[in-house]
């Protein structure tokens, strides 16, 4: 299965991993030796003020939850990479 990456962001929130598993590092720049893992049932609180990344392996299902209104801020996607996650294009 491919690997999935979500590059450094500022989102409040809480995530639940309900299956698979989930990787999930602190910091403005994508850095896999600083991540934690967290499997199946774990919970995660992340907070606003403090960019985070995560990734999975085999891929992974999680609930977020967080209160409104939603917002994602990535911390340093490059022009093109930033236009195409405003348009919500891959």
């Amino acid at each position: 299965m491919d690997k999935h990456y979500l590059t450094p962001l500022l989102s409040p929130n809480s995530i639940v991993v309900l299956a698979g598993a989930l990787k999930i590092g602190d910091g403005s720049s994508f850095d896999p030796a600083q991540m934690r893992n967290f499997g199946s049932g774990a919970f995660v609180r992340l907070r606003a003020d403090q960019p985070h990344y995560a990734t999975s392996d085999g891929g992974a299902t999680v609930q977020i939850m967080g209160t409104g209104p939603f917002a994602i801020e990535y911390v340093a996607l490059p022009g093109p990479a930033r236009e195409r996650a405003r348009s919500g294009r891959q």
